[in-house]
């Protein structure tokens, strides 16, 4: 079973909306160990829910325009109160979380670190307020790893 997933989303390609994408690509050249998985993802899926499932914990990384840019913040999440009846081909986390207990019987415990953003026009990079918090967010993260 895998002790901790952490899934990193947001668009590359949409500036500072890829702070999450771009924190999980980070963690997966530093974490090396079995109970840890890092998933890369453009947008949050319902097929998630199979992986989530099998996590004790699940950390979800994201941009966010409420965040103040260059600012970064975790908070514990909980499972939807009920599943849509139907839903895009992208879920919000704590959909994610009901699906994976509806389905699959289990919840995660589950956080998401949310990484203030600044732009998210058309653009391959990030700002370099939004670098810096990427990077301080990654070490949040290989902390939490640890405990």
């Amino acid at each position: 079973m895998t002790k901790t997933l952490i899934i990193g989303f947001g668009n590359p390609l949409r500036s500072d909306d890829g702070a999450g994408w771009r924190a999980a690509c980070l963690l997966e050249k530093r974490v090396h160990r079995p109970d840890v998985t890092v998933l890369v993802r453009h947008q949050l899926t319902p097929e998630l829910a199979e992986d989530l499932s099998h996590a004790e914990r699940v950390i979800f990384i994201d941009a966010s325009a409420t965040q103040p840019p260059g600012t970064f913040a975790r908070r514990e999440i909980h499972s939807a109160p009920s599943i849509p009846e139907t839903f895009s081909h992208d879920c919000a986390p704590p959909t994610l979380l009901a699906l994976a207990h509806a389905l699959y019987g289990s919840c995660p415990q589950a956080s998401v670190v949310e990484i203030g953003a600044a732009d998210f026009g058309y653009g391959g990079r990030l700002s370099p307020v939004v670098e810096t918090s990427v990077k301080q967010a990654v070490e949040l993260i290989l902390s939490i790893v640890e405990e």
